[in-house]
């Protein structure tokens, strides 16, 4: 069995690809349902339609340029030739995790990585209540991930903080925001002509 810790969108569609070559694969996710909480903006350029196929209930928006702000407010814009999507990443993930089923994955919902043991010729997963046995495990679970630190390929990771909020806003629904200082940068990317996700990253908090 091939263990895959973190049912995101790496998660999901490598199990995918692993059970579409009739590989036998589990998910573990260690949050009640699929997709929540929301941990991204949401944008990808249109080449992921060449990866697979995008669903019209998890496409929000389709922008078509970048207003870039300076720290005295002056601003540039980039128009794109061809848009960018802005995704519902709820209903992104829960679709990944869909196909990946439907291929013969199958998840475990509310079971938390706490550690494994190397066996001879398997690793032994412990989870919060229960223990699996698996040949390989893939660690999918973030950018904090557990599985990265266990296994010693952390490495020196450094991060900024980052904080979004969906807000009701009108704003051009065709033009992302986004605003530059030296130590953080903040966006304002619009799902509609009234609903926009508005967030910060700093390196200093």
């Amino acid at each position: 069995m091939i263990s895959v810790i973190g049912a995101g969108p790496a998660g999901n569609y490598v199990a995918y690809l692993l059970a579409k070559r009739g590989e036998k694969v589990s998910v573990f996710e260690e949050h009640l349902s699929i997709g929540n909480p929301v941990q991204c903006t949401g944008i990808v350029t249109n080449s992921i339609e060449n990866i697979l196929p995008l669903k019209n209930r998890f496409v929000m928006n389709k922008i078509n340029g970048f207003r870039i702000f300076s720290p005295n407010n002056k601003s540039i814009l980039i128009n794109i030739k061809k848009p960018n999507i802005i995704l519902d990443r709820k209903e992104f993930d829960k679709h990944l995790a869909e196909i990946a089923e439907n291929e013969g994955a199958k998840f475990y919902l509310g079971h938390r990585f706490i550690n494994y043991i190397k066996k001879k010729n398997f690793y032994r997963i412990k989870f919060n209540e229960r223990l699996f046995d698996s040949k390989i495990i893939v660690g999918a679970d973030g950018p904090f991930s557990r599985v990265a630190k266990i296994s010693g390929l952390y490495g020196n990771r450094k991060f900024v903080t980052g904080l979004q909020a969906r807000m009701a806003l009108k704003h051009d629904p065709n033009l992302v925001d986004i605003y530059l200082d030296k130590n953080f940068f903040g966006w304002v990317v619009p799902e509609s002509e009234y609903v926009v996700r508005a967030g910060i990253a700093a390196r200093d908090c």
